[in-house]
């Protein structure tokens, strides 16, 4: 009888990380409505807490490109690309479900709104910090394009004026379920970003095979 030699074990963090995106789906699917939205708060809910977590993740690479230019190191490089992609991505996926939910919910996307127009520059500012750190720059410089996007999310995510997004409807919602879903929801798309910038910071060269999807 032939020996089938040892078994590879199973990629746990694939696996967790597919249950993660299966069950946020879900989540969004079975969340509760609003008196207002309806069950077009159900996009809200998925758009937001995955723009929130992308946005948390530019600001953990713009931190991590802090440490990269006062003591450079090849692990904490490839570890800063893998967070800025992951950011980056759920960032993206974020802003693509927006226009779902602008379409449910207004019934049009309306591309000349202050937070529309917002994040597609923070996408492409992020595209090009991305590709400049992971495959043109070294050493301390390579801390530096993601610093400076994270200093630009942070502004711009400051300061941008809405003009039909409201406010907060998560937050000043009256409703401890939408409330506690939303934020529920949101510590799983933290949970994404991580195993993502897990798996990333892991293969041969870095994120340079892990280019972010929108």
């Amino acid at each position: 009888m032939t020996d089938p030699g040892p078994r590879s074990s199973p990629d746990r963090s694939l696996i967790a990380l597919v249950v993660l995106v299966v069950g946020v789906a879900l989540w969004g699917f079975l969340a509760p409505e609003e008196r207002v939205l309806g069950g077009g708060i159900r996009w809200v809910y998925v758009h937001v807490s995955a723009t929130w977590a992308g946005s948390l993740g530019l600001l953990a690479a713009g931190a991590l490109g802090l440490a990269q230019i006062a003591q450079p190191k090849p692990r904490l490089g490839r570890g800063m690309d893998a967070v800025g992609a992951a950011g980056l991505t759920l960032f993206a996926v974020g802003f693509g479900l927006s226009l779902v939910a602008a379409k449910a919910n207004w019934g049009h996307v309306l591309w000349s709104e202050p937070r529309v127009a917002l994040s597609l520059r923070l996408l492409g500012a992020g595209s090009l910090a991305w590709l400049a750190s992971s495959r043109f720059v070294d050493g301390r410089v390579k801390g530096m394009p993601w610093v400076m996007l994270a200093t630009l999310a942070a502004f711009e995510l400051g300061t941008a004026r809405r003009v039909i997004h409201p406010e907060g409807p998560i937050h000043d919602a009256t409703s401890e379920a939408i409330r506690w879903t939303f934020y529920g929801m949101f510590v799983a798309q933290v949970a994404i970003g991580a195993l993502l910038a897990s798996r990333w910071s892991r293969q041969p060269g870095g994120t340079r095979n892990a280019q972010p999807r929108s």
